[in-house]
Order: C-alpha cells, then structure tokens, then sequence
C-alpha cells in the first residue's frame, strides 16, 4: 500500500469536461440544483453498466463525495484552487480506484489562513447538509417501496467512461414496482404465501338492516359419498375422492324469511316467523333471490353469492369427519329436526366443527348442481352433471327420517317444483 495524490488541476478541469460536455469552468460555484445533476451523473460515470438504475447507496455516495469536493473547492478558494487529495491504493492500481473509495481529502492553498478557511467550511457544512437531507429523504423513499439494490460495484473493476454521456440520461427515478433482474447463480426466494383462514372463520354482512352470518370453508380434500358399510346408505351415494381448490364461505344457518322477504318483498313460507327458514321454494326461486343479491353489488370483493355445489355442501356438511352425520353415526332429536310437524328457529341444533347449524334437518336444501351418478375416480372442483332434468336438494327435513338427514344422502327435484319443506342455505364464492 502507499499513498499517491489522484486529484490535480487538469483532473478537474476534465471531469467538469466530460459531465459538461467541454464547457468552461464557471467562474462562481454551482447551484444546488446542479449539484443534485452532479450527483446523478457522476454516479451514472462511475459505474456505466448500471446508470440509470442507482445500484447502490455506495455509488450515490461517490457521487456527493465528488462533487462536494469540487464545490468546496470553489466556494473555500476560488477557482484558482487545487483539490488536492490523498488517497492510499495498491500499487499499480493506476487510475482503477480513483473514484470513491476510503480516503482523506483537503483544499491546500499555501496562503490561506485557517481563520479563514474555518468559516468558509461552517458555511459549507450547510450547503452539504442539505444535500444530504435531500439523499436520505430519497433514499427513504426507495426503501419504502422495498426499494433492492443490485450488487454492489467492486472497487477493482470501477472505471471512468471515456465518452461523456447526455445529462439528461441520469434522472433519478424511483419507481413503484422496481425490477429485479435474477444473476446467473443467485437464489431468489419465493414470497410467502398469504396466511390461511382458519376453517370456521366467522364473517357477517348486513343487507337491509338483516344479518348474514358466513362461515369459511377452507380448500381441501375429502371422501365425498357414502362407504358401502354404512347403515341406509343408497346405491347413488359412490365413495370417491374430492379436491376443492378454493375455500368458500357458506351461510352459517339456512336462509331465513327475514332475510328473505327484506330483498324479494315477499314471503312464500307456509310456516310463518321472521327467524324460521324460508320455505316453499322452487330452484328458480332461489335463482331469482341469488340475481337480486348480486346486482346490489354487497358481496365482498372477488366473490359472489350461489347456491353451494353438491360438493361444497358435502364438504362444509362434514366439517372433517367421515360418519354418517357430522355428529357421528346416529342423530338424536336434540342435534336435528326431523320426524316432527313443522319447522324450527334456525340455529336451534348444535353446530358442527366449523360453525354451520341446521346442516341435517329443518328443510331441504337446494344445491346448484343437475343431478347426475358420481364418478368411479378422484375429482377436482366438481360441478354436478353437465346436464339434467333434476336439480340435487341435501339436509333432509322436517318431515322426513333420520336416514334422509345423513352428510351423504342425495335427492333431487324437477327446478320448478317446490313445497313445504324445500329453502335454500347460500354460499359465497370466488369469481
């Protein structure tokens, strides 16, 4: 190591040169405004490949050093002073490191006294700590758009350009979304995945003054359908593998004639009350009260409201277990209506794992599915038959047995037939 002077005169002379476009040395020290350009372009000069993206702190910082070396200069002794600059480097270094790295600066001028010299450096001091308040500020900025630098400039390969370049090409732009280019070799680091809901999640909306409580239903796979072991099952109920590939969110009981009557201005039921469930409803009933609640344009964003697929109500039915009913394998009067006269208050039975009440008994529900055989094999994202004459209804209900209330059971309905014992449960799903 030793220690040479790199900064003379005619060095000045020429990197005013190159980032002026060969125009004289002024006669008095820059503005402000030019030294904000001066840090730009010197920065850009510094290391070429990278002008426009600001690689680093370090590169801006290079820039500011220069410049504030050039404008102290000026200001402390006039344009007749020489920068002189000491600076340690390896030996045969050359000019490789000229810009930037470790080193200790002053301005000699045989005659100047240091009184003198002090003020003029306090008034100085200023200037300089206001351009550095500007380069933390942005800075600030660019880390708050999670702002990455590239990698850093070596100190052994950083040249000079030898063709001086428009000013105007070195803006500092700190943009939204930056890019980030991926070097040969480098790992980039997937992002998180967003956190999931847990199953059961609680949400509740208010339409016209009436509330709907949701419960989500993660994605997730299950056994749809009915083991051959099970008591009363029916031949149409074919075990077979499901995926669901997004979570929905499904009416926590079914819908009721409050909710009901508030959007449709009416209300079909033949058993009465404003927190019994709607009833005496046909498919296309449910359509129309679903289109209603979509054109008012309430649900939350990138969902809609539907009746569940078969699928999905299986799935929010279950909860996780694979019992005949999510209870286990027998159903008592105290977990669910059926069997009796009339219809009860929704929320009336216990809930299941995550939340959802009424899910075996009270009334039929309609599904959006046309009815269909199950596959033999494993299904991802099923929507019923792709065509039919029946529309699927699940839950059992009121009226009926305990065997028409279990998680697999499956009926089905012509669209437009609809009677005592038929209402719906909605879901909200993805778009």
């Amino acid at each position: 190591m030793e220690c040479e002077m790199i900064v003379d005169p005619a060095e000045w002379q020429s990197v005013w040169s190159v980032t002026h476009r060969g125009e004289p040395l002024p006669s008095k020290p820059p503005p402000l405004s030019m030294m904000v350009r001066w840090i730009a372009s010197l920065g850009g000069y510094v290391d070429r490949p990278n002008r426009l993206d600001l690689p680093g702190v370090e590169t801006v910082w290079k820039g500011l050093q220069r410049m504030r070396d050039l404008a102290w200069g000026w200001e402390t002794f006039g344009t007749g002073a020489q920068p002189v600059k000491k600076k340690c480097v390896v030996q045969g270094g050359g000019r490789t490191g000229n810009v930037g790295s470790e080193h200790t600066e002053a301005f000699v001028k045989p005659d100047a006294p240091r009184r003198e010299r002090s003020k003029v450096y306090h008034a100085a001091d200023k200037r300089l700590l206001a351009v550095c308040l500007l380069m933390l500020l942005l800075l600030g900025i660019m880390f708050a758009f999670n702002w990455q630098p590239t990698e850093k400039p070596n100190a052994d390969n950083i040249q000079v350009a030898n063709q001086p370049m428009p000013l105007n090409e070195y803006e500092i732009v700190v943009q939204d979304e930056p890019s980030v280019v991926q070097k040969e070799g480098e790992i980039t680091m997937p992002d998180e995945p967003p956190p999931q809901r847990p199953a059961g999640e609680r949400m509740a909306l208010t339409i016209n003054r009436v509330e709907y409580a949701f419960r989500w239903c993660p994605p997730g796979t299950f056994m749809m359908g009915s083991p051959e072991n099970e008591a009363n099952r029916v031949d149409n109920e074919t075990q077979h593998q499901v995926t669901l590939t997004r979570g929905f969110w499904m009416l926590e009981m079914g819908v009721t004639q409050a909710m009901w009557e508030s959007v449709m201005g009416n209300n079909p039921s033949h058993f009465k009350g404003a927190k019994l469930p709607v009833e005496m409803l046909s498919w296309n009933d449910c359509q129309e009260f679903i289109r209603k609640l979509n054109d008012m344009k309430v649900a939350p964003a990138g969902f809609r409201f539907s009746l569940p697929t078969e699928a999905q109500w299986e799935y929010a039915c279950r909860a996780g277990t694979t019992t005949a009913y999510h209870f286990g394998n027998s159903l008592s009067a105290e977990q669910a209506n059926f069997g009796g006269n009339q219809t009860r208050d929704v929320g009336s039975c216990p809930a299941n794992a995550w939340g959802l009440r009424d899910m075996h008994g009270n009334v039929w529900e309609w599904c959006q599915d046309w009815y269909g055989a199950y596959p033999s094999g494993a299904v991802t994202d099923p929507t019923g038959a792709e065509r039919g004459s029946a529309r699927v209804t699940r839950s059992g209900g009121w009226h009926g047995s305990a065997q028409d209330c279990r998680s697999a059971d499956r009926s089905y309905f012509v669209p437009a037939f609809w009677e005592g014992f038929f209402g719906l449960r909605l879901a909200l799903v993805s778009e």
